[in-house]
């Protein structure tokens, strides 16, 4: 099974005193070992610029390497289709959903998935399964 990961997902994984870092550990063991995980590029730069915007360099840096050097997921490239994929579904939402939702969502349509590891309430309102 693929899950797709979103920045909400990784940024609560990596900062302790986000109130959804112990659910975030929770789920990334849970999920490490029964699907394949794929972090869009995107998300993983998404994910750098807020830690070093709400927390400081240093631990988007350590972060960074952290994500780099994990083996349970893949980084993939976002396809020009996927990114019409995304835009169709921008022109669609509710304000407040962002393109970097909209390209986890079109990545998880490209791959023929529901499951989203992320925390925005954008994913379940669009059908797709979190946790």
């Amino acid at each position: 099974m693929i899950a797709v990961i979103d920045s909400s997902f990784l940024f609560s994984l990596a900062i302790d005193s986000d109130s959804n870092h112990e659910k975030a550990q929770k789920i990334s063991q849970q999920y490490q070992e029964s699907f394949d995980l794929i972090i869009p590029a995107e998300v993983f730069a998404e994910t750098i610029n807020t830690i070093w915007k709400k927390i400081g360099k240093d631990p988007a840096v350590v972060t960074a390497k952290n994500i780099l050097e994990g083996q349970n997921h893949v980084f993939l490239e976002t396809t020009i289709e996927i990114r019409q994929l995304a835009l169709v579904k921008f022109e669609k939402q509710r304000k407040g959903v962002s393109f970097s939702d909209c390209i986890v969502m079109a990545f998880a349509d490209a791959y023929k998935t529901k499951m989203i590891l992320g925390f925005d309430e954008a994913f379940g309102e669009n059908g797709y399964i979190v946790d």
